[in-house]
């Protein structure tokens, strides 16, 4: 299904996704495509895919489906969970998405670190991630 926006989408797939086959192109077929390009990085880049630190601009459905997945690889390369998750962190427009705050989404609470907050720049400077992957259809986040 397409453009059902965050919650819904999310609220979709949860509930059908055992029931039907259905597939989310945002949160399931982003998420495969980006995948394929962090394990392509890594053959050109000669760091181990299980030992990549992973920064999300953006954290709607696309940057937690494409998380949701990272972390279901890194986990059959035998990180836990709690590690797995430790690894991705997500920035949003209100920036750093900490344990802290209280506009956080459902679905980027298991993301949310416990770290100070930070903007986009400081979070990059601070964090130092392996992996910048571009999710937000915020216009001029890049520039």
């Amino acid at each position: 299904f397409e453009d059902f926006q965050t919650p819904n989408a999310y609220r979709l797939l949860n509930t059908y996704r055992d029931q039907v086959l259905c597939f989310n192109d945002d949160i399931q077929g982003t998420a495969a495509v980006a995948l394929a390009g962090v394990y392509a990085s890594t053959r050109i880049s000669d760091k181990k895919f299980e030992n990549l630190k992973i920064m999300f601009l953006g954290a709607g459905s696309a940057a937690t489906g494409i998380a949701d997945l990272i972390c279901a690889a890194f986990q059959k390369k035998g990180l836990p969970d709690d590690e797995a998750r430790a690894r991705l962190w997500f920035v949003d427009v209100e920036g750093l998405v900490v344990e802290s705050r209280a506009d956080l989404m459902p679905h980027n609470l298991p993301y949310a670190h416990e770290h100070r907050e930070l903007d986009f720049l400081s979070a990059i400077q601070t964090i130092k991630p392996d992996v910048l992957i571009g999710a937000t259809g915020a216009p001029g986040t890049f520039t």
